[in-house]
């Protein structure tokens, strides 16, 4: 089974949400516009598993990454709370933002950052 970061990038990408480097547990120094998400925590459950997933936007505009993750959190965050969503041709989650999405900081190269953290229920990894 894939995990979970990887099926979301899949979701994202499959629904044009980024024209940006999508990278996976990890945000590198360059490009200076990426996507980057993140798994971290969770519950451990049985046949599902309550995953935290952070999704992070970094861009030189911030005006474009606020957009970015905006686009990414009503995506992911249907306004239905039991909306089911069909990640991969093999999993599907409900997904739910934790909070709104909120900027971190200018990072020393000026580049922009916004974050939303989500709640992710489904088949375990």
């Amino acid at each position: 089974m894939s995990s979970i970061v990887k099926d979301i990038k899949t979701y994202l990408t499959a629904h044009g949400c980024s024209t940006d480097a999508i990278y996976l547990n990890c945000q590198p120094d360059t490009p200076n516009d990426l996507i980057a998400i993140t798994k971290y925590g969770g519950i451990p459950g049985g046949l599902k598993t309550e995953h935290r997933v952070q999704v992070l936007v970094r861009n030189i505009s911030a005006i474009t990454a606020e957009n970015k993750i905006n686009a990414i959190r009503n995506l992911l965050n249907p306004t239905n709370p039991e909306a089911v969503i069909q990640l991969t041709s093999t999993r599907t989650a409900t997904i739910k933002a934790l909070q709104e999405p909120f900027p971190l900081f200018q990072d020393d190269k000026n580049r922009f950052k916004f974050v939303c953290n989500f709640r992710v229920l489904s088949s375990r990894d």
